[in-house]
């Protein structure tokens, strides 16, 4: 029930004394709460509590409130979203856009203030991260006259405003009949705004000499953003049968350019009408009980019969709170998941509604049992030479702290351990073995709460002593690396995903085997499947001369993956071994690419196959000086943990290229220095005690 009155003559003679003997409506409290609900259409959850709806027609189609899962509040929320360039106010598009949800006319009369009542609201939101406000107004939420000569301006409004800094300001707008003129009766700082959900508490008495306050917190920890209360402010508009609440974007297009599509997120919006402060009993009985797994179940007492809703908070140390999650009122469960083993946590729960918060009903603390890691899966062995094996598998685990990997040489029967290695790998080298022997791997992770179970079985046989690939990750120079992309180390890498490539022919590529060496065939993988023509020539000291052992420069083959470019040839002692190419058969480009060169043969008795591995460390890069890409090429005689990181020339670091363990040999990673000035910089390469640096120039 409404009375329309001419308040204008009622303050003339004296408000108080007519009113004495007028007989006004009373209200009890009533409380109304809308939360986003994904089962429901949310235009149909917004009309059938009571709201209406302001959304412009110029956007046919599209809806403008949608509602979206929230992973902060861990729960279902509105979304208003408005286009800069597309929405308007209803079917107008002249100075302003609107996108608002209010109580009007055909609202509930609980849902309408009147004359003398109290309301109190409460609601949520969230400004996006970057959010752009401007000069002008734009308001996301307002209290406004429902009729009367005030019906165009608000009460008061809540309005993100430009600045320096950009603010949040709170402002009253007076009577038309006092001018209508709007002041800021608080502002604080927009930044802690955004990106972050806070709530609102505001209660007012709608009389022309009353009292009105405000407290906006942030969600999380209950921290308090704004606040302000006034005892003697006219929050009543002469002419006018109700004052409602509006929320949105209701926002100026007089400074466009300020102006994004925008969206804000509201949630849990609640209502009271009603002077009494009437606060829900506090629930009981709260338990955590730990569960299989990373959960924890929490169960409680409902001793209200007028919440909104449950809140629960969590700690780690019953000091310092934060929100975890909301339960719908009448709820009495919450299981809480993706918890960390070995980790003490407190929980807490209140009830909620319009007019505020029971006391908190608090649990002991609850503590996950730590659990054994997810064993490895997909163990692949495959073999590189005749006395190394390379082992990769899937780490399925995030709290391993460890993994063992084991050997056999019978098939399962026995097993012995061959390392064991850091958390997070997924690849290990093993080398040291047996020519032409089949060796099978396993592989578990470990923390210290257990193993994980072990991994599938892999296998993979040595090489036979002749029929190894000598040049396998050996030191190699070219005639030609005009791509720090594509080096000459690429096509000894044992990797067809990589090339080397240098432009115009003839270009060369000569590889060190590391000792002496009989060898008796050569294979060649050219990039795009070509038909290089080439020579291959063998000498057995560095100032020796080449001898002659492959003569391709006719050749019409192409060297494909599945099939290389092979050639048997008689035995050859040769330390050094240099592939030309001078051109190519159906192939009118200029660019010599290679995906891998392979040598095969024998090293001398006592000598392992990876004897050309490096005694020392070595760390070298090109091009140098280099705009803005160099290769950093760097070799391992053992494997290693290798750490490889770019200093600037005040020593600061500025890159972290490589932190894990590496198998001995060669290697060769890109170093984009985009975005970095010109100047000397310094990659250093760590493995074991070893440090080896070079010194890099950026000229651009």
């Amino acid at each position: 029930m409404s009375i329309n009155i001419d308040w204008r003559k009622l303050r003339g003679i004296g408000a108080a004394i007519l009113l004495s003997g007028l007989s006004l409506p009373s209200h009890s409290s009533s409380q109304v709460f809308m939360d986003a609900d994904s089962a429901v259409d949310p235009y149909t959850r917004i009309l059938s509590k009571g709201y209406g709806i302001e959304e412009t027609s110029l956007h046919p189609g599209f809806k403008h409130i949608t509602q979206v899962w929230d992973y902060d509040l861990r729960k279902f929320v509105f979304v208003f979203t408005m286009h800069k360039d597309i929405d308007g106010d209803g079917a107008e598009r002249i100075d302003r856009q609107r996108l608002e949800i209010k109580t009007y006319g055909p609202s509930p009369e609980n849902m309408k203030a009147s004359y003398g009542e109290t309301h109190t609201y409460r609601w949520k939101f969230k400004l996006d991260a970057g959010f752009q406000p401007s000069p002008n107004f734009c308001h996301i939420h307002q209290l406004k006259a429902g009729d009367g000569p005030d019906a165009d301006l608000p009460l008061m409004t809540i309005t993100p405003r430009t600045g320096t800094p950009n603010k949040l300001q709170l402002i009253f707008t007076a009577p038309v009949e006092d001018g209508g003129g709007t002041t800021t009766l608080t502002q604080v700082d927009l930044a802690p705004f955004l990106g972050t959900w806070v709530e609102v508490y505001e209660k007012v008495k709608y009389d022309f000499n009353s009292t009105y306050e405000i407290v906006i917190k942030r969600v999380s920890d209950e921290a308090v953003l704004l606040s302000y209360s006034n005892t003697n402010i006219n929050m009543w508009r002469t002419g006018t049968t109700f004052v409602r609440p509006k929320y949105g974007i209701y926002r100026s297009l007089n400074s466009i350019s300020y102006l994004r599509d925008e969206s804000v997120f509201f949630a849990d919006f609640s209502l009271a009408e009603g002077a009494a402060v009437i606060l829900p009993v506090a629930p009981g009985n709260l338990s955590a009980m730990v569960t299989a797994g990373d959960k924890i179940n929490l169960a409680w007492t409902d001793n209200s019969n007028d919440e909104d809703q449950f809140r629960i908070d969590r700690s780690t140390d019953s000091l310092d709170w934060s929100y975890l999650a909301t339960v719908k009122m009448n709820g009495a469960t919450y299981a809480d998941t993706g918890l960390i083993a070995s980790t003490p946590f407190y929980y807490r729960v209140r009830a909620e509604n319009t007019f505020g918060n029971s006391d908190y009903a608090a649990a002991p603390p609850a503590i996950l049992p730590g659990v054994p890691p997810a064993a490895p899966g997909n163990l692949a062995a495959a073999c590189v030479s005749r006395s190394q094996i390379n082992l990769t598998w899937t780490d399925n685990s995030d709290n391993e702290s460890a993994f063992r990997l084991e050997r056999s040489t019978d098939a399962g029967a026995t097993w012995s351990v061959v390392a064991a290695i850091g958390a997070n790998n997924s690849s290990y080298s093993d080398s040291g073995l047996s020519d032409s022997t089949m060796y099978y791997y396993r592989v578990r992770a470990e923390n210290a709460y257990g193993n994980s179970d072990y991994s599938n079985t892999a296998n993979a046989t040595t090489q036979e002593v002749g029929k190894e690939n000598l040049a396998l990750n050996k030191p190699v120079t070219a005639s030609s690396e005009p791509q720090p992309e594509n080096p000459a180390s690429s096509a000894v890498d044992g990797n067809t995903d990589t090339r080397w490539s240098a432009s115009e022919f003839p270009q060369w590529l000569e590889v060190d085997l590391g000792s002496l060496c009989t060898i008796n065939k050569t294979e060649v993988v050219a990039y795009s499947d070509r038909a290089y023509q080439y020579i291959v020539e063998a000498k057995t000291t560095a100032d020796g001369s080449y001898t002659k052992v492959v003569d391709r420069s006719a050749n019409i083959t192409p060297g494909t993956v599945a099939s290389p470019i092979s050639d048997v040839f008689a035995a050859t002692d040769a330390r050094y071994v240099r592939i030309t190419i001078s051109g190519a058969s159906g192939y009118t480009g200029v660019w010599a690419s290679l995906l891998e060169f392979r040598v095969f043969g024998a090293v001398p008795t006592g000598v392992s196959a990876d004897a050309a591995i490096p005694l020392d460390f070595t760390l070298q890069n090109y091009p140098n000086p280099f705009n803005p890409t160099t290769a950093l090429r760097y070799q391992l005689p053992a494997n290693s943990f290798v750490t490889l990181k770019v200093y600037d020339g005040l020593g600061r670091e500025i890159a972290t290229l490589v932190n894990q363990t590496e198998g001995k040999g060669m290697h060769t990673l890109v170093w984009n220095a985009d975005g970095y000035a010109s100047g000397t910089y310094l990659a250093r390469l760590t493995a074991g005690n070893v440090t080896r640096s070079v010194k890099m120039i950026l000229v651009k």
